[in-house]
This record gives structure tokens, C-alpha cells and sequence, in this order.
């Protein structure tokens, strides 16, 4: 049912603001929300991350979790009892957990939208040392949170499929919508001048350093593709496993054809500039880089990964997907993609791109949490 209008505003829950696809998916729907003229408030565990900066000054920010993140829940219980906002949108795991409770602890009906962005089942199989004592606990804890939130939301059907079977809970409760990927500012986004030199011989990888992305296999097929003398490869992010990878260069002796950026706060331009961007991850939950990518007009290439990249590249037809772990079918598909042999007209790949937009992410959000979308434009 509809909220009453007096009191639609809608909290946004995070665990704090570091750069990744989830928070910048986030603040693309904050903003599409302030266009729309709902009220949003934005409430974090911790008061970190290399976006802070970018959240609009017109939406209230508070960190709950400062010094003791297990006061999260306790705090947010207060303010959910004090302020009794119509709805809550959560994401990660563990925030979604002690969003839950805090809304048991406050006795308040409202409503909760709990959202997962990863392939659960396989992030837990493949976590280690303290992750995978987080995840045990997860394992007991999320059917109990997850059958007491009001919608789940997945990115993906591949994530939904896998939610319900991981946790045990009821398909019926489960919805999915596509990731906000693209909104109003992209294009002037994409033709800002870019960071570093790219061209159309350009391997492009973007994304964090971690062991899901297994950039490794990455390093392996352009080993396999070092006698291109052309060969261009540039690593975008960061992440736990880069001195590893900067090894392996050496070792694999590609000094001379790939670079390190780091962290870049715009990765569009150079999308837009390079040949193919690659996505060689071990799991996903929907793989927002190939749909950015794709929304520049590039040629991707992405292994057939569960669950996200299939969906987006409908088995195929919009890039290539490769076996996990297979660096020469990896290897032969950038070089395909190089060459020529396999191109995806740009305009069909940008057709492809605008099913992702900010505006029909965020409407759906709404209108799952009983917010009054009446008032909104309906997103083509």
C-alpha cells in the first residue's frame, strides 16, 4: 500500500562510502531521487570512503557506527522508534542483518528492502581467515533477517536463483532489478578527457584488485598474447592483490605492456578510448563495467561467470564469454576482439546499455517500498 505523502521519505543504508559498484550505484539513485523531489537521508555504519565527498550537500549523513559498529543496530532501533520513516533500502549482507534488527528492536512497521549484489553461495565458499568466519555466521543469521524484511532484492536472476536456494526462503519474496548503471550525466561523463593515454589496441580492465576478479588469469592470456607487438593492457583499481600482480608482470615478463593507475574517479573515458575491456572474474553478481562499457560503445569481453554477464550480454550477443579460468579462450577472444573478427555494433551495445538506467532502478526500488510513485514519471 501506498505511504501517505506526509511522510514519504526514503533511508538509504550503507556501510560506508568507499569507491565500488554498490555505493556508486546508491548515490546515482540519491540523485535520481532528489531530481524526482523525494526526501532521502542517507545513514552509514562507518563515517569512510573515498565518496563521501560525492554525496549531494541537500542529503542529511549520519554515521551510526563510528568506534563500534556493533552499535549500528541499537542506534539505528532508536532513531527507526523517534522518526518512523516509511521505508529503509539496505544493502551488503551484514548491514542488511542488523538493519533487520534494529526494526524488530524498534517494534516499527517499517517497511525494509534488503539488497543482494553477489553471488552468494560462491562468496562464501571462497571466503577466507576472518571472511569466512563472518560468512558462517551470515549463514544463520540472513534466513532469519531476510524472512522478517518486507522485498529482497537481487541484481540478477542468476543471484536470486541462488539466494533462495543458499538461504532457504521463499522465491515469492524475491524480486530482481538491474543495477543503476546509467543515468543522465553519463555521456558528458564518458567524453571528459581521460586519465591516462588509451587507444584502440587497448586491453582495459577496471575494478578491485581481489580474488573474484581473477586478474590473474587476465596476466596469463596476455602472456599468451605477447607477441602482438601492439598489446596495451592497463589494470583501473586497486585492491589487497596488487603487489601480487605487479610480481607476476615481472615474472611474466609484460612490464613493457601492461600498467598499474590505481583508484581512477572517472573510468569512462577511458572505456570510451580503449579497444575491448575485459572482465575475467571468477563469480559476479551482475558486472556493472561491461554495461558501462558497452553504454561507451566498447567491445567487451567477460568470462561466463555466475550469475551477472550472460544476462547482460544475453548468452553472447552483445561480447564474448569465455570459460572461468581459461586464459587461451580469454587469450583469443581479446585477440578477437582486437583484430576485428568478432565487433558488436556500437549503437547496439548502447541500445543494450540503456535497459540499466538510474531512473528504472530507482522507480522499481520505490515502488516496492510503498512509496507513492504516482507522483513520479513513469521511465521509458
Amino acid at each position: 500500500m501506498p505511504i501517505h505523502s506526509a511522510r514519504q521519505q526514503v533511508w538509504f543504508v550503507l556501510p560506508k562510502l568507499q569507491i565500488g559498484g554498490i555505493e556508486r550505484n546508491r548515490l546515482r539513485m540519491i540523485r535520481q531521487c532528489l531530481s524526482w523531489g523525494v526526501n532521502v537521508r542517507l545513514l552509514l555504519v562507518k563515517r569512510e570512503g573515498e565518496l563521501l565527498s560525492d554525496v549531494p550537500t541537500e542529503v542529511p549523513l549520519s554515521c551510526l557506527g563510528d568506534h563500534l559498529a556493533i552499535a549500528f543496530p541499537f542506534r539505528l532501533s532508536r532513531l527507526i522508534r523517534f522518526e518512523r520513516p516509511p521505508c529503509i533500502i539496505s544493502a551488503f549482507d551484514d548491514v542488511n542483518v542488523m538493519v533487520v534488527l534494529a526494526k524488530v528492536l524498534a517494534r516499527s512497521n517499517t517497511s525494509v528492502l534488503l539488497s543482494n549484489h553477489n553471488t552468494l553461495s560462491v562468496a562464501a565458499s571462497e571466503s577466507k581467515g576472518w571472511k569466512r568466519c563472518k560468512y558462517f555466521l551470515l549463514r544463520w543469521l540472513m534466513p532469519w533477517a531476510y524472512r522478517r524484511a518486507n522485498r529482497i532484492i537481487t541484481v540478477s536472476h542468476g543471484v536470486a536463483d541462488d539466494l533462495i536456494s543458499f538461504l532457504s526462503i521463499s522465491s515469492e519474496s524475491v524480486d530482481v532489478i538491474y543495477n543503476p548503471v546509467i543515468d543522465s550525466d553519463f555521456e558528458s561523463l564518458a567524453r571528459a578527457v581521460p586519465y591516462h593515454q588509451v587507444s584502440s589496441n587497448t586491453v582495459l580492465f577496471v575494478g578491485r584488485l581481489v580474488a573474484q576478479k581473477d586478474v590473474t588469469n587476465l596476466l596469463v592470456a596476455c602472456r599468451i598474447l605477447k607477441s602482438r607487438q601492439d598489446l596495451d593492457v592497463l589494470i583501473v583499481g586497486d585492491g589487497p592483490q596488487r603487489l601480487m600482480l605487479e610480481k607476476k608482470v615481472k615474472d611474466f615478463e609484460l612490464a613493457g605492456h601492461v600498467r598499474f593507475v590505481g583508484t581512477v574517479s572517472n573510468p569512462l573515458p577511458l572505456m570510451a578510448a580503449s579497444g575491448v575491456l575485459v572482465l575475467p572474474s571468477r563469480f559476479e553478481g551482475l558486472g556493472n563495467v561491461l554495461i558501462e562499457a558497452m553504454a561507451c560503445g566498447t567491445q567487451v569481453v567477460s568470462t561466463d561467470c555466475p550469475h551477472g554477464p550472460a544476462e547482460i550480454l544475453n548468452g553472447g550477443r552483445y561480447g564474448q564469454l569465455v570459460p572461468v579460468n581459461d586464459a587461451k579462450a580469454l587469450a583469443a577472444a581479446i585477440d578477437r576482439s582486437l583484430s576485428g573478427e568478432f565487433r558488436v555494433d556500437p549503437d547496439r551495445l548502447r541500445s543494450r546499455a540503456a535497459d540499466f538506467s538510474v531512473a528504472k532502478a530507482t522507480y522499481r526500488y520505490l515502488e516496492l517500498a510503498g512509496y507513492d510513485v504516482t507522483t513520479l514519471p513513469i521511465p521509458e
